[in-house]
């Protein structure tokens, strides 16, 4: 345990805190872990044991579970705990709430019309998955309720597109946004709106899902799209993007063709599991990019000859891939090398990877 007069870092066990906590009630920050080896600790009757804490500014309980928050933790500015219920409940008057952490045993956690009363509210994780409470549509639309200074936002589950524009409407100035849409109807939620947001990842389950257009803000910097079957010509055009992962993502050709100083910041891409199997890019594409993954890659046979002169590549990692695109990737190393000599590139091939292909040969 240590202490001091503002914070409080409890190590022990959970049946021991009741009759502890009576004597530093007074502290600002608490956080608590459990002693024993075990996956995670219960703690029933909070309510009773903290609503003398009236001073506290920071709950950590993160890897335990809670029951219940006190309604006199009115000056709370972070907040952790895990729940057992799939309705999260909570005091209505936390309006000084910043960080909210809740991790639901069950996998999914449903946020009721409180959440909105947390004006300062900045971070939001709900693990696994985040569903909001939505009334009559018209209703919450109108409402005046929104969350200005939201900055982040994981895992939100949308059950469909609509629904998904109502809660960014309110969100207006996320940084950052992990979310699974359930339902699409050919469109896209409007992440255009969201003219501050850098970072994106973005699903639709495990249902290849087909999208006419995307819809995305010229200030984002990292990308992440899982399960859809789209067009890249937005994507290769956003003037900021440094990050991009292309998850289980589907073309509509089986060449993909990058030109014309397309993806003109990006750093870093991985590709999983892509549909195509050509793969071209012209010498102005990827003017700065410093590190490739290729992982499960069953069709495509061959890296784009471009990046054997590409001085800005450090690395190209391959993981589950075919042999044609080992080989190909070593092609990229021995021209890397021949150019810059000793240039500092690493190619990246699980031992046990390239221990097959040797045996094959």
């Amino acid at each position: 345990m240590c202490n001091t007069s503002r914070r409080l870092y409890f190590y022990s066990q959970s049946e021991n805190l009741p009759k502890w906590c009576l004597f530093f009630s007074h502290v600002k920050s608490f956080q608590f872990r459990e002693a024993r080896n075990i996956a995670f600790s219960s703690i029933d009757c909070v309510s009773n044991t903290f609503k003398r804490f009236k001073f506290l500014r920071v709950l950590d309980f993160e890897f335990t579970l809670i029951d219940s928050i006190p309604q006199e933790l009115t000056l709370l500015k972070y907040l952790a705990f895990r729940t057992a219920e799939d309705a999260l409940s909570l005091p209505d008057n936390l309006r000084n709430l910043e960080t909210l952490i809740v991790q639901g045993l069950r996998g999914r956690v449903s946020l009721s019309d409180t959440i909105w009363k947390m004006v300062k509210l900045r971070h939001l994780h709900i693990y696994d998955r985040a569903f909001f409470t939505l009334n009559s549509g018209q209703e919450f639309s109108n409402s005046p309720s929104s969350m200005v200074n939201l900055q982040t936002v994981s895992s939100a589950c949308f059950s469909c597109v609509d629904n998904a524009n109502k809660i960014l409407e309110k969100t207006p100035n996320l940084r950052k946004l992990r979310c699974e849409v359930s339902k699409f109807v050919g469109s896209f939620p409007a992440f255009s709106n969201l003219t501050k947001l850098e970072t994106l990842k973005i699903s639709c389950g495990t249902k290849l899902t087909l999208i006419d257009q995307l819809k995305f803000p010229s200030s984002l910097k990292k990308l992440v799209l899982s399960n859809f079957h789209i067009h890249l010509t937005e994507v290769a055009t956003l003037p900021k993007l440094e990050v991009l992962k292309l998850l289980g993502v589907t073309i509509s050709s089986n060449i993909w063709e990058v030109n014309d100083e397309k993806f003109p910041k990006l750093k870093f891409l991985k590709l999983e599991n892509p549909s195509f199997s050509e793969w071209n890019a012209s010498d102005d594409a990827f003017p700065c990019l410093e590190h490739l993954v290729l992982k499960k890659c069953r069709y495509l046979k061959e890296i784009p000859s471009r990046f054997g002169d590409a001085s800005s590549l450090k690395s190209v990692e391959i993981i589950s891939c075919n042999e044609e695109l080992v080989k190909s990737a070593e092609a990229v190393r021995e021209e890397l090398e021949g150019m810059l000599g000793t240039s500092g590139f690493e190619l990246f091939i699980p031992k046990q990877q390239k221990n097959r292909f040797e045996g094959v040969l």
